[in-house]
């Protein structure tokens, strides 16, 4: 557990660069065959919306009322699997035991 404490102290900077890197980094979520294309950043910001102009000119609100949800929704959750992945990269050298949700537990004085 202390070798655990001792890592986690010194993942603050590691933590920092994998913030800022996921703030750079965009995807996209697309519906409609691209008629909406949401693009979000690694932090599930949502940076821009771009929708068909023919679905304006065709006053399609409710297909846009449709489509733009899913597409916010698909580009959140690709923006979630990038958050994922750096963490996952962030946290790979710490000496995480086996058993550490049971060590927790004990310190907490729970059974």
């Amino acid at each position: 557990m202390a070798s655990l404490m001792k890592h986690a102290h010194t993942m603050g900077p590691k933590m920092q660069a994998a913030m800022d890197e996921l703030k750079d980094r965009q995807v996209t979520g697309e519906t409609g065959g691209g008629m909406i294309i949401v693009t979000a950043n690694g932090l599930t910001q949502i940076l821009s919306v771009t929708i068909d102009p023919l679905l304006i000119e065709r006053n399609d609100w409710e297909m846009i009322g449709d489509l733009l949800p899913a597409a916010i929704n698909q580009a959140i959750a690709n923006s979630k699997q990038l958050h994922v992945a750096a963490m996952q990269k962030v946290t790979a050298d710490l000496p995480i035991p086996e058993n550490l949700e049971g060590m927790l537990k004990n310190f907490m004085g729970h059974e």
